[in-house]
């Protein structure tokens, strides 16, 4: 079954075969030419046009040769019988059925070269032929309406060289895909679509897998000749509300676009975002109320086209990243859609399901690509951080948690990224009022109506609209079905861990970017203060209700300790390799690139994503908190110290410092790692001679690598001036920090000036 059925309108057979629904006479005042199967005279019904009766010794007899196989869909509708009562889509349906009856549209040879290019030069023909007729009788669809439908047989035989793609490179050469893409402009979006569904076919990823190097050969030549062009452009001139067909021609053209970006994702993402408006449609079908599967897979391709780097093995550029920022240029395109805000738009499509619960599973994935592609844009262009700011984005992110509907926990994933390395954004969404919205999810009282992110329907007025009564309903049906699924309590435990994390993360941001700037070296009793009150209204969240976040914050500190202390003693054990973990490509390429590294590294990144970088971060919020409130810096001291005589032994604030410092270490040493991997690529491209630069700041985006240095040395200063018990100090002299959170030199001597700096304040 093809993606695209050609569609011929009604319209068409009324004009060419004088049918309508309901009526075979076609008045006309005068003689206007010939139709066929009609003739011209004044009857019963008036002048004009009445049917040839051919079945019972009609009024003329055409004297047609008739050799008994029809030629095309046209011959086969008369061959069928000339039922003229029937619409046009029964007409067609009555000729395709003549057509697949006889050898019309049927490929009976083994397809090899030689039948390709049968199938191509018979192919060729009936474009000429077409182009002949069209510039003709321009004015005259029926003129040349027969050989469309030949046109469209042609295009259908073609399906069969997707069965043998060791042919494509034969197929690039004789120059059929040259010929296809010029179809995509045809006047018959018809024409258009079948050239759609036959590139869907020929592109699938499963060919692309079992013959790469022909699938390469089609790729370049689509590339080579406009094809990304020709295939958004047609997809502005497609109407969803008008048919049904069309609405399948935009789906499956978003199909072709897929497979071209599974098969080569860097360079196609690249040329879309950059040679076409693939962008600006994606937003705008995005933009739309109603949700339906082509919303869905705009979302994807969106999400896909965010998320790609632009360097690749296609298009290295010169001294550029592959990291958060440098190597990504389309999220920079999105926010800047020739004058448009891209992120704006974006942010309108998330506001529809401000207050909405999603319908289905599939919408479901839609709200989650959505608020996806917002944290792609903000990850990969530090200028989408503004505009989303300007944009009133935290206020909407305020909105969704409060709500506590699906959109909630994906709203507090946007808001961690968002906050990220941006005082600014951490002062407008401080406010906002986000503080109000993000506590509660710190506390573990989840962001949405039911624990684990699994948001059930509100509770309706009895007046509620029926609609809006159906809608719960069905999502209520949706999660007790979900519910029943073996992976449930699974999906529950992920999904409650994830918006645990994100909420510790943005408080942990928040106490980081607030204080960016205040320390500044050689001014005695500056200490570390915050601009405006953004940094006290957040200490003074802590000194809420009795100091029970303070309470919590120590709680969450001895849960993620223990969890990897589970892991250590899992490996210990034997039950993790640390040694012989797996790796997947990049890992393994970094370290090819970077002969210091090693495998242990791989179980290094277990051991954080076990609890360990949780734990660092809880670490800048306790000492943040500790630093700015006595009070605070008290009971978080009495916490500890009463879970130590729990048997809790490393519950000290010494332990929490030593954590602090490790956490600052290991962003120093992450800096630098970035900074000598994207170094080593371009040694590894200089050697292969391609021209590279190694001005300042090459290799890395010099922005993003002093921004990173500065938070490091912030976090320093903030574990040099972390108030430690004197009990505590004493009592751990003789002990160590583990290996993996030994201090870089850098953040040892920036720790040690901060403290003398300190002193002198008389912070401590």
């Amino acid at each position: 079954q093809r993606p695209c059925k050609t569609r011929i309108m009604d319209d068409h057979f009324a004009a060419v075969l004088g049918t309508s629904k309901g009526a075979s006479f076609i008045p006309s005042a005068s003689f206007s030419g010939v139709r066929p199967g009609y003739y011209f005279s004044t009857g019963e019904f008036g002048t004009g046009y009445y049917p040839e009766e051919t079945s019972t010794g009609g009024k003329r007899d055409r004297g047609d040769e008739y050799t008994g196989v029809p030629r095309s869909k046209r011959a086969a509708l008369e061959a069928a019988g000339e039922d003229r009562s029937l619409d046009g889509t029964a007409l067609l349906e009555a000729a395709e059925k003549a057509v697949a009856g006889g050898a019309e549209g049927v490929v009976d040879f083994d397809l090899d070269l030689t039948g390709l290019k049968i199938l191509v030069l018979g192919f060729e023909k009936k474009i000429n032929k077409n182009q002949r007729l069209r510039a003709k009788h321009f004015d005259e669809p029926e003129k040349f309406l027969e050989s469309e439908l030949e046109l469209d047989e042609e295009i259908k035989k073609l399906y069969a060289v997707s069965a043998s793609p060791e042919l494509y490179g034969d197929m690039v050469k004789l120059g059929c895909v040259k010929s296809l893409l010029g179809l995509l402009t045809h006047d018959n979006t018809d024409v258009s679509l079948a050239v759609v569904g036959l590139l869907g076919e020929l592109t699938d990823p499963e060919t692309a897998e079992e013959a790469a190097e022909s699938m390469t050969s089609l790729v370049d030549a689509l590339v080579a000749n406009q094809g990304l062009e020709l295939l958004v452009q047609n997809l502005g001139r497609l109407d969803e509300a008008r048919s049904s067909e069309e609405a399948e021609g935009v789906h499956a053209t978003l199909g072709v676009l897929e497979n071209l970006l599974d098969f080569r994702p860097s360079q196609i993402a690249k040329q879309l975002c950059v040679d076409t408006g693939v962008l600006k449609f994606l937003l705008k079908r995005l933009k739309a109320r109603k949700f339906d599967p082509i919303k869905l897979y705009a979302s994807e391709i969106l999400s896909i086209l965010l998320n790609q780097s632009d360097t690749g093995e296609n298009d290295a550029e010169s001294g550029s990243s592959s990291g958060s920022t440098g190597g990504n240029n389309n999220a920079k395109r999105l926010g800047d859609l020739q004058g448009e805000d891209g992120v704006d738009e974006l942010l309108q499509a998330c506001a529809y399901y401000r207050k909405r619960d999603p319908s289905c599973e599939e919408e479901e994935e839609l709200i989650e690509n959505l608020f996806n592609c917002l944290v792609a844009s903000c990850t990969h262009c530090a200028d989408n951080k503004g505009r989303f700011r300007h944009s009133q984005g935290f206020e909407l992110m305020a909105r969704c948690m409060k709500e506590k509907n699906h959109a909630g926990a994906c709203a507090l994933r946007v808001l961690d990224c968002a906050l990220q390395q941006s005082p600014v954004n951490c002062e407008a969404f401080v406010a906002a009022g986000g503080l109000k919205v993000l506590f509660p999810a710190f506390m573990g009282k989840g962001v949405v109506r039911t624990a684990g992110g699994f948001c059930a329907p509100k509770k309706l007025p009895e007046g509620a609209a029926k609609g809006a009564k159906e809608a719960a309903s069905r999502r209520l049906k949706m999660l007790k079905k979900r519910q029943k699924s073996s992976g449930y309590e699974q999906e529950l435990k992920e999904a409650e861990a994830a918006a645990e994390g994100n909420a510790i993360s943005a408080v942990a941001t928040l106490c980081v970017q607030l204080q960016v700037g205040t320390a500044v070296q050689g001014e005695a009793g500056q200490g570390l203060k915050a601009k405006g009150d953004a940094l006290p209204r957040l200490v003074s969240k802590f000194l809420e209700d009795d100091l029970i976040k303070v309470d919590r914050l120590v709680e969450l500190c001895c849960e993620y300790d223990a969890k990897v202390l589970a892991h250590d003693l899992k490996a210990a054990q034997g039950v993790i390799n640390q040694d012989l973990g797996e790796l997947d490509s990049e890992d393994e390429e970094d370290m090819a690139l970077l002969p210091g590294r090693s495998k242990v590294e791989a179980a290094s990144q277990r051991r954080l994503a076990a609890g360990l970088f949780t734990l660092q971060l809880l670490s800048v919020v306790a000492a943040t908190v500790s630093i700015q409130s006595p009070k605070a810096r008290v009971r978080l001291s009495e916490k500890l110290l009463e879970l130590s005589g729990k048997g809790q032994a490393k519950a000290t604030t010494k332990w929490l410092r030593d954590l602090l410092l490790g956490y600052a270490a290991s962003v120093h040493k992450g800096v630098e790692d970035q900074d000598r991997q994207a170094r080593a690529r371009m040694e590894a491209l200089h050697e292969e001679g391609e021209v590279v630069s190694f001005g300042a700041g090459a290799g890395a985006d010099a922005a993003e690598l002093a921004k990173e240095k500065q938070r490091a040395e912030l976090l320093a200063r903030i574990a040099a001036t972390f108030p430690v018990d004197e009990e505590a100090e004493g009592g751990g002299e003789e002990e160590e920090v583990e290996e993996e959170e030994g201090k870089a030199p850098e953040a040892s001597e920036a720790a040690e000036t901060a403290e003398e700096e300190s002193k002198v304040g008389g912070v401590e």
